[in-house]
């Protein structure tokens, strides 16, 4: 990293919007964001500083968009940062605002990504010395639709995503949080378990997956299909551990059809990021892929549904500037030029 690439100090920015989704956690950021509020005002002393409360994505999206801002700090969950993001990604690149987040969500995968402490008075120290770097974004373009979505002759649909985009059992899997999440009091690494139980247990079937990796043409029957940007997902879970970032590339992980108990046993290799020795996975990486599926399948980018079975995936390279604490891995791979 030469001196100017040297990252931006947080006390830099002049018109800072903070966005706050009071729902994230089970309500967790409503009741958080008071105590956070004086800390912040310290933090961003000197700045203009505005708060705006989400009221749903489509919301959340149109302030990524719009709001006249050089900084959004983010007090919320993946989910709010995944649709403010489909908003700054709109945005012509020199006019997108830099990202902050302050996790107060359940899986917060991107906020481990970005080496972000979890709790709220450690995540504000954190941001005490955070800088800004430039960091990477997924695309994922649907090429074939659903049939509704088809016969309406929409354009192809166009989802960024900041963390994670997967096909199968784990993206039912990712799905199946939202409604545990609802109707249970689990959260993070426990709620993703309890999904994860189910979606094996209920959903264990394979497809036929033809796809590309920058051109070379692969054909599977396949359980996983994981493409990284961030090395984790389903709250820690470590699919990709080698992702970075900030590498210019995305990590993919497939996983081919296996039986369940393996599927289980396979799911704590998973965790703990020993899986990819196993022989029923197989690791890539790549700038760009194409995915065709047999059939309608449980899709996720950032824990949101998407809807399809042909998709063009693509990484912007240093498409988006985020802040990052001191001391975070993602300044560590910076250094390392990675």
């Amino acid at each position: 990293m030469t001196a100017d690439q040297a990252p931006r100090p947080i006390g830099t920015f002049r018109r800072v919007a903070v966005i706050v989704n009071p729902r994230a956690n089970a309500g967790a950021a409503s009741r958080v964001f008071p105590l956070m509020r004086e800390r912040l005002a310290q933090i961003l002393a000197g700045a203009e500083l505005s708060c705006l409360v989400t009221q749903d994505a489509a919301h959340a999206t149109r302030l990524g968009a719009f709001v006249p801002a050089d900084l959004l700090v983010m007090v919320s969950g993946d989910g709010t940062v995944h649709n403010v993001a489909q908003g700054l990604m709109r945005r012509p690149r020199a006019e997108r605002p830099a990202l902050c987040m302050l996790p107060v969500g359940s899986g917060n995968d991107y906020a481990r990504t970005l080496g972000m402490p979890l709790e709220a008075a450690a995540a504000l120290d954190g941001l005490a010395s955070a800088v800004c770097v430039p960091t990477d974004v997924g695309c994922c373009t649907v090429l074939v639709p659903p049939p509704d979505l088809v016969r309406r002759k929409l354009p192809p649909e166009q989802v960024y995503f900041l963390e994670t985009m997967s096909i199968g059992v784990d993206a039912a899997v990712a799905l199946n949080t939202m409604e545990l999440r609802a109707s249970t009091r689990s959260r993070g690494r426990s709620l993703y378990a309890r999904a994860a139980v189910s979606a094996i247990v209920k959903e264990l079937r394979p497809y036929h997956a033809e796809y590309t990796i920058d051109g070379t043409p692969h054909s599977d029957d396949l359980l996983i299909f994981a493409v990284q940007n961030g090395p984790t997902y389903g709250s820690g879970f470590k699919v990709a551990p080698r992702a970075r970032i900030t590498d210019g590339v995305l990590n993919v992980c497939t996983g081919r059809n296996m039986g369940a108990l393996r599927a289980l046993r396979c799911l704590l290799r998973i965790k703990s990021g020993t899986h990819e020795q196993h022989p029923r996975f197989s690791t890539y990486e790549c700038r760009e892929l194409t995915v065709s599926l047999d059939r309608l399948l449980p899709i996720q980018c950032d824990g949101e549904r998407v809807s399809g079975s042909s998709f063009a995936v693509s990484v912007i390279p240093g498409a988006l500037d985020v802040l990052v604490p001191e001391g975070s891995p993602v300044l560590d791979g910076l250094r390392s030029g990675s």
